[in-house]
């Protein structure tokens, strides 16, 4: 992705990012090393900006398909911790779906919105959707020693590849044992491709960014989850995370994520659609999605729009929104017969995160279809947020709150 030295990395840099071990490795000091997750038995150790008056924690940054998303929490004295600093910055329409226009685009814009907005320093960033793949796995029981060799064994099977060319890393599912028999357990894998990980990692030092840590999409949501409180032990519980580029439906039971599963449905799909059916601009398709979408179908204020623009529109994304309940299902279906081992059942709840999941009536949309209690996650309403560009416009937060929450979970990592 980047071709200058200066925005290159040491080659052992990523193993020691995805590395379980906090060694010392050239030019990288042991507190600056952390596997993919953050393990509840085992922190970073995140120092605020120095010489800052209030403590100030390293960004979230999320870079997804058509936004970039950064969140920094701070501190002042010994309160709460607030929301600091919000970005959102669209990303040029014709790098959005072309990758090489991405390669182009991405250095020079990140650097800007950097140096624009003094986030020089420590981040905790999201790796892309497509560089990386979580599994469930089981596993007889055994030692720390002998799964490493297991998990290994298991990966080098399912993917055909060489171990050397990619990472992993896992969760020992602690909570799963009514579901697991009594000489198995289950555990939560991600493997990251290497040679595209380390040049996501050249982005962000390009732009003065440092990497303390390397998270997947459904984990940092899951930390909002899990900091607000919002799941319970005793719950089952789907999330769906509805972004641009990529929908994915996670599976939470017991305080744990168990299952994932991408859904063939993306925001930029139903925009694609409104734009072909009703023969508008893509910018005017996406304001349709947002501000009309199922309103004929909910029970939600007036959508801006005609009566016949409004049906044009449901016209347009209900075949899509059909498949994708029919995805939903199928997964549900996969996860109760061959990981409950159960012909059927039923979950507590349905969250709903990422940027497409504010189109209007599409919680809605899903209960009626599913049958199961659906709400948008709402974990920005739990934080003040003390940056003045949305602290002084609520509104604009509330709308674009839905599409920051995996931000806001990687900047929880420093706490």
């Amino acid at each position: 992705m980047l071709s200058d030295k200066k925005g290159s990395v040491p080659d052992n840099l990523i193993s020691s990012l995805f590395s379980k071990d906090a060694k010392k490795t050239q030019g990288v000091a042991a507190n600056k090393i952390s596997s993919i997750f953050i393990h509840a038995s085992k922190k970073t150790e995140v120092a605020g900006i120095k010489g800052a008056a209030k403590k100030i924690l390293p960004v979230g940054i999320d870079i997804g398909t058509n936004f970039i998303k950064i969140v920094r929490l701070g501190q002042e004295s010994k309160s709460a911790f607030e929301i600091e600093k919000i970005i959102i910055k669209e990303i040029p329409r014709e790098a959005q779906d072309n990758a090489k226009q991405r390669e182009q685009v991405l250095p020079a814009l990140l650097k800007s919105i950097v140096e624009e907005n003094n986030l020089w320093g420590d981040c905790f960033a999201c790796l892309p959707h497509n560089l990386s793949k979580v599994n469930l796995i089981t596993l007889p029981q055994m030692s720390q020693g002998e799964i490493d060799k297991a998990l290994r064994w298991e990966i080098r099977q399912s993917m055909q590849t060489d171990l050397s060319e990619i990472s992993l890393d896992y969760i020992l599912l602690e909570n799963q044992r009514s579901i697991f028999q009594a000489n198995q357990m289950g555990i939560l894998t991600v493997t990251a491709l290497k040679k595209e990980s380390m040049q996501y990692l050249g982005l962000l030092k390009s732009a003065g960014l440092n990497a303390l840590a390397l998270d997947v999409q459904a984990l940092a949501n899951f930390a909002t989850l899990e900091y607000t409180k919002t799941i319970q032990q005793d719950k089952l519980i789907l999330f769906l995370d509805f972004g641009a580029g990529q929908a994915t439906l996670s599976i939470i039971n017991n305080g744990e994520l168990i299952f994932i599963r991408p859904i063939n449905v993306s925001g930029n799909s139903l925009t694609r659609a409104i734009s072909e059916y009703c023969k508008v601009s893509w910018e005017e398709a996406e304001s349709l999605k947002k501000n009309s979408g199922l309103s004929l179908l909910g029970q939600s204020p007036a959508a801006a729009g005609s009566p016949d623009k409004l049906m044009q529109v449901k016209n347009a994304i209900l075949p899509l929104l059909e498949n994708m309940v029919q995805d939903i299902e199928r997964a549900a279906k996969y996860f109760f017969l061959q990981v409950l081992r159960l012909p059927a059942g039923h979950f507590d709840k349905l969250i709903l995160s990422g940027g497409a999941s504010s189109m209007n009536s599409l919680a809605a949309f899903l209960n009626s279809r599913l049958g199961i209690e659906t709400q948008v996650n709402d974990a920005f309403s739990k934080f003040v947020v003390t940056d003045h560009s949305y602290r002084d416009n609520p509104d604009q937060l509330g709308s674009a709150g839905v599409s920051l929450n995996a931000a806001l979970g990687l900047a929880l990592r420093g706490l």
